[in-house]
Parts: structure tokens; sequence; C-alpha cells
């Protein structure tokens, strides 16, 4: 039986996601305040990427997620919001100690990961935009113990690496008025 475009996108969605369920996201139990909001700050801790916090405004603005009570934790994982595209700098604090930076081009829809080097304990997690085009959002933000599973890849790019491995079982190519043109 020949593999079709659908197998292989499930195929690769499905080895994309392995290992979550290991996975404990200690931020589904927090409370979020922020610095300022256009929409509410726990839809960026609601275990939901299609929701997201907005600033309503351009930076300096900060996400604070307290835990509850101190936690063990081995990443940081925060999907970006943003719209424009650019050059961002986002500060990671653990129980107000500056732990990690992101700076660098970023794009709605980027998952920004910091993995600590070993696990850490703390309750509090916050990070400060101190640069970004846009207004600071986030459609989600982790906070993650056990291990962590590759970030799941995004719909348009399993489509696209699903034809490129489609290729592979076309049968005959042609050549017509100088235009090489696959066909199965």
């Amino acid at each position: 039986m020949k593999p079709t475009l659908l197998s292989t996108a499930i195929l690769l969605s499905t080895s994309a996601t392995l290992g979550q369920a290991a996975t404990v996201n200690w931020a589904l139990e927090g409370t979020a305040t922020v610095s300022a909001g256009a929409s509410s700050a726990s839809l960026a801790i609601d275990g939901d990427t299609n929701t997201s916090w907005n600033a309503g405004r351009h930076p300096f603005n900060f996400i604070e997620i307290d835990l509850g009570q101190v936690r063990e934790f081995s990443a940081v994982r925060a999907l970006v919001g943003q719209r424009p595209n650019g050059n961002t700098l986002h500060n990671v604090f653990l129980d107000n100690v500056l732990s990690y930076t992101w700076d660098q081009h970023t794009s709605g829809g980027d998952w920004l990961t910091f993995e600590l080097p070993e696990p850490t304990q703390a309750q509090v997690v916050r990070i400060d935009t101190v640069r970004s085009p846009s207004w600071t959002a986030w459609n989600e933000i982790q906070v993650l113990q056990g291990d962590i599973a590759p970030v799941p890849l995004p719909a348009s790019a399993l489509l696209l690496l699903g034809s490129f491995f489609s290729f592979g079982w076309l049968k005959r190519r042609s050549t017509k008025g100088g235009l090489r043109i696959l066909t199965s």
C-alpha cells in the first residue's frame, strides 16, 4: 500500500508529540498577574494555544506566574503571540532572580524554550518583555517538569513535510516545453 500525504502527516504529527504524557505543566495550577492587559492573564496559562493574553500596549510589560508553592521543574516554554514579527528581548526570572534571556527575532507562533541545566525549584516565574515591535502577547506559557517533549510541529510544517516525502513515491517524470513536470 502506497503511503499518502494524509498518512504521512498523521505519522509525523504523532511522532512530534510523543513523550508528553510524562510531563507536568505546573503553570496550569498557577495564577497569573500582569503589568497591563487587554485580555485576561489566565489565558496565557490555560493549556489552550488558541487563546492568549495581550498587554494591549508596547513594552515594557510583564507576566508573572505564581505556581502556588515551590515546584521543581526543568523548563519554561512560551508561545509567542506577537504581530508584527521582529527583534524581541524577554527576561525570565525565577523567584526574582534573572535566570535566562531570550534576545532574538521572533514571530507569532514561535515557541521559546529555556531548558534548565538541571531541575530547579521556584514558586514564581516572571517574563519581562523589554523590547518588541508589537504589543506584548503570549498564547501559552508552560512551566514543565519531567521529560520535555519536542515542541509540536505546526500543521503547515506537517503538510510541507508530507508533500516533500510524497515526491519520493512519484512514478515518472516528464518534460514539456522545457519545464520538468512530476506526475504520479
